[in-house]
């Protein structure tokens, strides 16, 4: 699995990115991503995301798209993977994101990795990139736990990442009806 997404993360980084360079328009679209990063105190994270872009909000004369993204990323803490999953409501222009949402973490563990522990919290995230075309994005995650019954890693899971936009994939006309 970390073979095809650093494969997939090469790919991408050699495609052009658009959603970068193009005017910001109010139709909707959809853009894949590949996360490669460190999580502070833990390990290597990596991970995919997917961006649905809903409409498009002026704010101060700025234009901001914004919608929904769901993340799956896994992190690394003391060699033993540990899965996270977040729902998310983002903006972005082409060079900024925010991003703020709900995420369940979980891991498997005991004899044959047959008992399940799984805990929620909430995350945000903020990334920059330069207005360049196929520029990465570089990205600040902090994802807090809420549970008491997580005893697996104590801290939040701040994570430091790259990431890569491909060019934005839009809904045609016909389906908007």
């Amino acid at each position: 699995m970390k073979k095809v997404l650093l494969l997939a993360l090469a790919l991408l980084s050699l495609t052009p990115s658009h959603a970068q360079k193009e005017a910001i328009t109010d139709e909707f679209y959809f853009v894949p991503s590949i996360q490669l990063g460190y999580t502070l105190g833990a390990g290597w994270m990596y991970g995919m995301e997917f961006f649905f872009g809903l409409g498009r909000l002026d704010v101060d004369r700025v234009p901001f798209n914004y919608g929904l993204s769901w993340e799956w990323y896994m992190v690394n803490v003391n060699r033993v993977p540990q899965r996270i999953m977040s729902a998310n409501v983002f903006m972005e222009n082409n060079f900024l994101e925010y991003k703020l949402g709900l995420g369940l973490a979980g891991r498997n563990w005991g004899e044959g990795n047959r008992n399940k522990a799984r805990t929620f919290g909430w995350n945000w995230s903020l990334g920059v990139s330069s207005e360049q075309l196929a520029s990465p994005w570089l990205g600040f995650r902090a994802f807090h736990v809420v549970s008491k019954r997580w005893t697996w890693y104590d801290k939040p899971y701040r994570s430091f990442y790259l990431y890569q936009k491909p060019p934005r994939l839009y809904v045609p006309e016909s389906w908007k009806q």
